[in-house]
């Protein structure tokens, strides 16, 4: 209660100095500009600086001087309200962050700005909560700017969210969030600098902007503009709720760098022809980009565009361009398109709809793989459509390949004047299939257990669909058919969120995350199985598999476009995919030791056919009540006359269980029986097949004895198994190289697993660094044979940033100095040094590093 009272007061108190005016002007200082450098050697600087100078503090006063006095860092370590003061238009003056200033929070200490912020050089924001307060309340203007006076700002886990809504009764603002909007330019009459950027790292879900403006005029209220050349590095987690906009900057770099797994969350971006958009390794869905001069898609980032007209574009270690979502779906590329030059480097990937043409005005050079519907399944083709047109004299058929599946599926892509369509050879009418029976099915699936390569093996043998698809008389097709058909992949079976396809609310008919990077797959030696299998992107949750009686040649983008498939689904099966095994009891047939265990659980009351001592045992167990034409004795029996005389009676049989063993291999799973001689099972156990060997240490550094790991094996259940059902032997772990360790089974398991890891030289020690004219000389302690020679990295940057860094190479390991030139004087060099060594592994040469 006091925090809201206490917020606002707040916002009257600003709104009362904004309507009074009576604040006096802050005087501005003579400010010294540092010459551009690179990013991160700024930063290091900056927290070089801090190290000498820094100050806790836990009033307003006591910030305010720590930054008059220049000193870092500044750790805030309670409640801190800073800007209280405002100019003669009663416009709130921006209280001024000086250049290499760090600031970071601790417990529970945050800023809290009733004024905008200016950077008089570079700043580092760590570890803190920065929210602006000013709002719309009583009809002000909110004053939440940051501006970088053409510095660089970096905000490292900083959290910006602010609730806003109206809390004074009518009186309040009307803005939902409270969130700051960044400017690289300046407040009225003040210098900027000439090297403007905005890094934002480690984010968390209140890492959020309004606006980005790098590039931007004076404005009404008189802003100091900015043109000139523009950074902005963000990860996947930062939030920006309206544009990144770069558009009237010089030149301007835009880069995204995230994990396979990570979905970019701010999505407008405006540019120009000098503008760079880097995605690299996450992903961007429904991008509104706006005159991006070039578009560069890496280390499998996968960019979908809601635009259709884009720049240059050039995709690299197979990044992925999906130009599904376009709207409208015709795409056209006013520049170049570059795909992959060196066979040697993963293709890039473009994905486009099914009814659609890609128009490419300018050169198309290297290669890139083609395909509809899905970046993870390769969709269905329309033959002889103009899927992809260029300048003819610019192109070459070479530029675009089709998926493997796509081959397989027997289409071919074809090249003429520079224009791509797509055939298909041998199309035969489509099957029909009237009936679709699943006959077995897993109800929860840990994730981790199906990841697998797209065209890899199957991942888990135990963890599949059996399937019986049926023509429309009702005949079963065969599992050779249902292959040649692929009645199994995602053109037939689609899998969509359980909650969404149950729904009844219109709600979620415009959903579009209703998919799941899970798809099924076949394998030669299981004929009729259908194993589960995750990609790059597979999510948890509860899914529903749709059976379909034809493939679908729609592009379904909404859950509206699923459910207009209603009529084709002719059989349904409901999955969770979870992230850990569960853990709760229950019955099953997957949990065979609980009541109720099933057909592999005979013990249990309710065995069924293979328990015949239990009570309703069947035919084969005439003792029991009910026993069936064989057992005359008992109630309900009837058949054979009961007068028996006792010599022609039948001997009673006494069970006689003995265990019967088929051993494990590492490719199928063994069972342990406990059977008598008459058939009857008493037990029933599956001995799951040896999988995964896990060793303590991937490498060891050489000592000149036999390096040996710990190890553990564990099953395909994930369980432990006992050191006593294998032997280990190593190979080659005494010298520097690749190491092996072979597990050769025994017991109740056969077969062999190996596992290799790598014996690295001892880690070398400098000694000594001697100052020398344009540079030093580094001294080092010798090493052994096992070290072929070293290498050597000197950088100004504390982390050994690439572009602040040189690596030498000494080929002989008797050298015990080198003299290392310099290309900047008076700066503060690290320097680092490894051994190495060269040694055949497979027939080729690879270097072993030391630490």
């Amino acid at each position: 209660m006091r925090g809201k009272i206490y917020k606002k007061l707040c916002i009257l108190t600003a709104a009362a100095m904004l309507a009074g005016g009576v604040c006096q002007p802050v005087s501005a200082e003579t400010l010294k500009f540092p010459s551009p450098q690179n990013a991160e050697e700024r930063q290091a600087e900056s927290r070089l600086a801090a190290k000498e100078t820094g100050t806790i503090v836990y009033s307003t006063t006591e910030f305010m001087e720590a930054l008059s006095q220049k000193k870092s860092p500044i750790t805030v370590a309670n409640l801190v309200t800073i800007g209280t003061e405002a100019d003669t238009d009663h416009q709130m003056l921006p209280v001024k962050i000086p250049a290499g200033t760090v600031i970071r929070g601790q417990d529970s200490g945050y800023l809290n700005c009733r004024s905008p912020i200016q950077l008089e050089g570079d700043v580092y924001f760590q570890d803190i909560k920065v929210v602006f307060e000013s709002s719309d309340a009583l009809g002000s203007v909110p004053h939440r700017e940051i501006f970088l006076a053409g510095h660089s700002l970096t905000f490292d886990n900083v959290r910006t969210y602010l609730e806003g809504g109206d809390g004074l009764g009518g009186l309040g603002g009307t803005e939902k969030e409270l969130l700051p909007t960044v400017y690289a330019g300046g407040y009225t009459n003040t210098q900027i600098g000439e090297a403007a950027s905005l890094h934002v790292i480690n984010s968390n879900e209140e890492t959020m902007f309004q606006a980005i403006y790098m590039g931007h005029e004076a404005g009404s209220d008189n802003k100091v503009p900015y043109r000139g050349a523009a950074v902005v590095d963000l990860d996947p987690k930062a939030i920006v709720r309206g544009c990144v906009d770069v558009g009237i900057n010089s030149e301007a770099k835009i880069n995204i760098s995230g994990s396979k797994t990570a979905y970019a969350k701010t999505k407008e971006f405006q540019g120009n022809g000098n503008t760079v958009l880097t995605l690299s390794g996450c992903s961007l869905t429904e991008a509104v980009l706006k005159n991006i001069g070039t578009v560069v898609l890496t280390d499998n980032a996968c960019l979908g565009v809601k635009s259709n007209e884009l720049q240059n574009i050039t995709l690299r270690r197979g990044g992925c361009l999906d130009l599904n979502g376009a709207e409208p779906p015709d795409v056209r590329i006013a520049g170049d398109f570059t795909g992959v030059e060196n066979p040697e480097e993963e293709r890039g990937i473009l994905v486009v709809n099914q009814l659609s043409t890609l128009m490419i005005e300018g050169k198309v050079t290297g290669t890139t793989q083609f395909q509809t519907s899905s970046r993870f399944f390769p969709g269905t083709f329309h033959p002889g459509y103009p899927y992809i047109s260029a300048v003819s004299e610019h192109a070459a058929s070479s530029n675009f390949v089709l998926a493997e599946k796509s081959i397989e599926n027997g289409y071919q892509l074809n090249f003429d004047k520079g224009n791509w369509t797509v055939s298909q050879e041998n199309q035969e009418e489509s099957i029909q299939i009237g009936e679709i029976e699943i006959v077995s099915a897993p109800s929860q699936v840990v994730l981790d257990k199906i990841f697998s390569e797209e065209y890899g093996p199957a991942p888990d043998e135990s963890v599949y669909f059996e399937v019986i698809w049926k023509d429309t008389e009702g005949n079963p097709i065969s599992s050779q058919e249902a292959e040649e058909w692929m009645l199994y992949e995602s053109d037939y079976v689609i899998l969509v969120k359980t909650d969404y396809w149950v729904s009844e609310s219109p709600d979620v008919l415009e959903k579009v995350d209703w998919n799941n990077a899970i798809t099924l797959m076949t394998s030669e030696e299981h004929p009729g199985k259908y194993f589960l299998q995750a990609l790059d992107g597979a999510k948890t949750g509860d899914y529903t598999f749709l059976f379909c009686s034809e493939y679908y040649t729609e592009v379904l983008n909404t859950v509206q476009d699923v459910k207009k498939l209603k009529d084709k689904v002719k059989a349904e099966c409901r999955v969770t995919f979870l992230d850990k095994e569960p853990d709760t009891p229950g019955g099953g047939d997957e949990n065979p030791d609980q009541p109720g265990g099933g057909d592999e659980n005979p013990d249990q009351p309710g065995g069924g056919d293979e328990n015949p001592d239990q009570p309703g045992g069947g035919d084969e167990n005439p003792d029991q009540p009910g026993g069936g034409d064989e057992n005359p004795d008992q109630p309900g029996g009837g058949g054979v006359t009961p007068d028996l005389p006792e010599e022609e009676k039948p001997p009673v049989h006494t069970h006689n269980f003995a265990a019967m063993v088929t051993k494990a291999t590492v490719k199928t799973n063994g069972v342990r029986i406990s059977r008598c001689s008459c058939g009857t099972i008493k037990s029933q156990e599956v001995i799951y097949s040896p999988e995964k060997i896990t060793l303590s240490a991937v490498s060891k550094t050489y000592t000149g004895k036999a390096q040996k790991p710990d190890i553990k094996v564990t099953d395909k259940n994930g369980k432990l198994i006992s050191s006593s059902n294998y032997k280990v032997t190593y190979q080659n772990n005494v010298n520097v190289g690749r190491a092996s360790v072979t597990i050769c089974f025994q017991g109740d398991y056969s077969g062999e697993l190996k596992k290799s890891f790598d014996i690295i030289p001892k880690r070398p020690s400098l000694t000594k660094l001697v100052p020398k004219s344009k540079g030093f000389v580094a001294k080092w302690k010798k090493q052994g044979k096992q070290a072929a020679g070293y290498q050597i990295q000197y950088s100004t940057s504390k982390k050994f940033a690439k572009k602040s860094s040189d690596t030498i190479t000494v080929k002989s390991n008797k050298t015990t100095s080198k003299k290392l030139s310099v290309k900047k004087a008076g700066k503060r060099y690290y320097v680092r040094i490894r051994t190495y060594k060269n040694v055949k592994v497979n027939g080729k040469t690879k270097k072993f590093y030391s630490e």
